[in-house]
């Protein structure tokens, strides 16, 4: 008993059953109504290698794993990858590539808008009427309406008229750019990396197709300018480190101390014994490191430790 057709197809493509391709008659053509279409072939080859690319990055995906009842169309993958999940919230932002995770996080998302929502909706439009060539569209993912301009394909948050809205590309078109032009620089590097390879085979070949050896004297000139680029580097990190030392201010041995009353006025430097007690000294009170006039030393002394003091001094002398 024959499978079913479906069921045959998915085991066919799994490897289970061998695939059988059915020769379908080719139409036939009148030479008369033919129609020659010219093709950019560049184009639809970047179209073939942007789905492959898609498939391999979606089969190799720990989310992207496929159940044997989830097999995916190249429209739905290209959907998933730049349009996202309708139910998503993030799928506005063009960093964000939608995964299994925001189909089983997201589902459907806000199937029906807020009420009071709608009401400033309304009174939005009625202000601020849509053109001719833009659509109102609803995103469950954010559970409001966005406008399209079917024309440029560009969107907008709020109706093209009012004076705060901003009109750019989709996020799903911006996206889609990114990519392209990922691949599109992946393929120049791989361009480059060919040449660099095909210009070191050639250098290490002689004309006669021999292999080229190096003689003594080369050697000896390959280590003379790694020398020499060794001693420029250290010169040029002296330089680095004599220019980092030249804004520094060094200490220098006579530095007075910037509270000391001698760095900032004409005070003579004191001494260390300056500020000390006197054991022959009457305790009067006065600042005697003070300089000038005589009333600059106030309070005077009394004159009994006038007299006392010079007692002293004489005894003791």
């Amino acid at each position: 008993m024959p499978l079913p057709p479906a069921l045959a197809a998915r085991l066919s493509k799994r490897g289970i059953v061998p695939q059988v391709t059915e020769e379908k008659p080719k139409p036939t053509v009148n030479k008369d109504d033919e129609e020659i279409i010219a093709e950019d072939y560049d184009d639809l080859k970047k179209k073939e290698e942007l789905m492959n690319s898609l498939k391999h990055s979606y089969e190799n995906s720990d989310e992207g794993e496929k159940s044997e009842d989830e097999e995916m169309s190249d429209s739905e993958l290209v959907k998933r990858k730049f349009k996202g999940y309708p139910g998503c919230p993030n799928k506005c932002n063009i960093y964000h590539e939608c995964t299994k995770f925001c189909e089983e996080n997201w589902g459907e998302g806000h199937i029906e808008p807020d009420l009071r929502y709608l009401h400033r909706r309304k009174l939005l439009l009625e202000k601020y009427p849509l053109p001719s060539n833009w659509r109102e569209i609803f995103d469950p993912g954010v559970g409001k309406f966005y406008y399209w301009d079917y024309d440029t394909d560009n969107v907008s948050w709020l109706p093209p008229l009012h004076p705060k809205a901003v009109i750019s590309e989709s996020a799903a078109h911006i996206r889609e750019e990114r990519y392209l032009a990922a691949g599109d620089k992946a393929d120049d590097d791989e361009g480059d990396d060919d040449k660099q390879d095909d210009n070191n085979s050639s250098d290490s070949e002689s004309d006669d197709g021999s292999l080229h050896h190096s003689s003594p004297s080369e050697d000896s000139e390959e280590s003379d300018t790694e020398e020499r680029l060794q001693e420029e580097k250290r010169r040029k990190i002296e330089e680095h480190e004599k220019a980092r030392a030249r804004g520094r201010t060094k200490k220098k041995h006579n530095d007075i101390d910037p509270m000391d009353p001698a760095a900032y006025s004409d005070i003579p430097r004191g001494k260390w014994t300056d500020g000390l007690n006197r054991n022959n000294e009457a305790k009067t009170g006065v600042d005697v490191t003070v300089s000038g006039p005589l009333f600059q030393q106030r309070p005077y002394p009394s004159p009994g430790a006038v007299l006392r003091a010079n007692a002293g001094k004489k005894e003791s002398s």
